[in-house]
């Protein structure tokens, strides 16, 4: 070992100089061992000298790669849990049991069936319109139009003075002056009555009866209290709520 040229030339004990390096005092360590003859790496506690049976291979020491990535176990789990969907598709096979069957159900349920038998007759409201499987559409169209529930308008071009008893789901119209019109209530109502009357107040304003059970509310209209005025056309609104027949009226 080479001694350090600080050390030379001084004297052992304070005295002169000193020529033998073990006859020092206070000679320097290295991890708490003397620096006293020849020490090797192990004994100072020291790291052996790195060779290339030590280093890093190249893969491991490049983690800036793609292909070097390094990964966690959760993250290697998670990743082979992952499914590869094939080119031609998910066969069955690898779907669930449970899915497995239902499919198998779906390829055997009825998609569609046509009729073979043969249609003996046709008949519509207790009436036959037919006794084979051809029947007339037009007739069938016919006889629903008059099923079907739509309003009557009746319009009276003579009358100057009235009384009218409403019916359900019917319009009346008046085209001449009315002086005087009455208006009652059938004896039992729907739950679906609705009926309009539709009357000329001339220049001697219309006087009008409406049962007093009857709520009444728009124009010329007080208190529940319809008073029609001179050269006025008016249009009333009947209907039924299931408690109370309502009227609304509107004059222009």
């Amino acid at each position: 070992m080479d001694i350090p040229s600080y050390l030379m030339g001084k004297k052992a004990g304070g005295g002169g100089e000193a020529s033998d390096y073990s006859a020092l005092t206070n000679k320097p360590s290295i991890n708490s061992v003397t620096l006293n003859g020849n020490k090797t790496s192990s004994n100072l506690g020291l790291q052996s000298e790195i060779t290339s049976n030590d280093k890093l291979s190249a893969d491991l020491i490049d983690d800036t790669s793609t292909t070097n990535k390094f990964v966690t176990t959760s993250d290697k789990t998670a990743w082979n849990g992952k499914y590869d969907l094939p080119l031609g598709g998910i066969p069955s096979t690898d779907l669930s049991n449970a899915v497995q069957t239902s499919l198998g159900k779906a390829d055997t349920a009825l998609q569609s069936e046509a009729y073979t038998g043969t249609i003996t007759g046709i008949t519509m409201n207790g009436t036959s319109k037919g006794t084979s499987g051809v029947v007339d559409l037009g007739t069938v169209i016919t006889d629903i139009s008059g099923k079907q529930d739509k309003e009557t308008i009746t319009t009276n071009t003579s009358a100057t003075t009235t009384t009218l008893a409403l019916a359900s789901n019917n319009e009346y119209r008046y085209t001449q002056n009315l002086t005087s019109l009455t208006i009652t209530l059938p004896a039992s109502i729907d739950n679906d009555f609705i009926a309009w009357v539709v009357f000329n107040s001339g220049s001697t304003a219309t006087t009008i009866t409406i049962p007093n059970t009857v709520k009444i509310s728009g124009d010329d209209v007080e208190s529940n209290v319809f008073t029609p005025v001179a050269n006025k056309t008016y249009n009333i609104g009947f209907w039924y709520d299931g408690v109370n027949v309502n009227a609304v009226v509107r004059g222009a």
